[in-house]
């Protein structure tokens, strides 16, 4: 905001005036932070549930297929895996006679990713139906992994055009600051007065309104 102060006002104090939008980018990277955390956990939950599946399939107990499936995610993910601890929370609550339908319950409470509800209800259909636990939770995964997969490419084929978006977002401003440091005289009309205040501050406002349009575009192509 003080970069936006002093390129569209050549005044600091503006950026007192502009702590509104401050905020609001502020909420977006927030938002873009929380999608990056939920594509991380999906994509551990996904590698998570390949290894307790396998141990399930040597042998293990459900308890301690939980466990072998923590230290593979640690394996892979190392200390920064999020998803970790909660399995490792999951294989305390099963000692305790937990079901693994309610497990999964409270982890997508927790984490908000909606393959966790999904497993949690093939889990519950699977028992009352008397169906091979293992076998349905082993096609959900692939079909989870599909759908990851699927996404990734699509997230790879707008790559480009993120590119674009960023350098034509850095374009405006990028001007102007060429043209403070090289030609500041040809700029004072703009910064003069009423008419030149509600000028800059009428591009401000089509500038922001362009970058966060652009933002919601590239967020329904995720």
């Amino acid at each position: 905001m003080l970069l936006a102060a002093r390129l569209f006002y050549r005044s600091l104090w503006a950026a007192a005036l502009l702590l509104p939008l401050g905020l609001g980018v502020v909420r977006l990277f927030g938002l873009r932070k929380k999608r990056r955390r939920t594509e991380r956990l999906r994509m551990e939950f996904v590698d998570g549930m390949d290894a307790y599946i396998s141990a399930l399939k040597t042998g293990y107990s459900a308890e301690n297929a939980l466990y072998e499936a923590t230290r593979q995610l640690r394996r892979i993910y190392g200390r920064n895996c999020l998803l970790a601890g909660e399995f490792a929370r999951m294989q305390r609550r099963l000692s305790v006679n937990e079901t693994l339908e309610s497990l999964f319950s409270q982890l997508a409470s927790r984490t908000g990713i909606e393959e966790t509800a999904r497993m949690a209800e093939i889990i519950g259909i699977a028992k009352r139906s008397g169906g091979a636990l293992i076998t349905v939770m082993e096609d959900t995964v692939k079909a989870l992994r599909a759908r990851d997969r699927l996404r990734r490419e699509l997230r790879a084929q707008t790559t480009a055009r993120r590119t674009e978006f960023l350098i034509m977002a850095a374009m405006p401003p990028g001007m102007l600051l060429y043209l403070e440091l090289t030609a500041a005289s040809y700029m004072d009309p703009l910064y003069r007065g009423f008419t030149g205040g509600l000028l800059m501050t009428l591009v401000l406002l089509i500038y922001a309104g362009a970058v966060i349009w652009g933002l919601r575009m590239m967020k329904e192509e995720e």
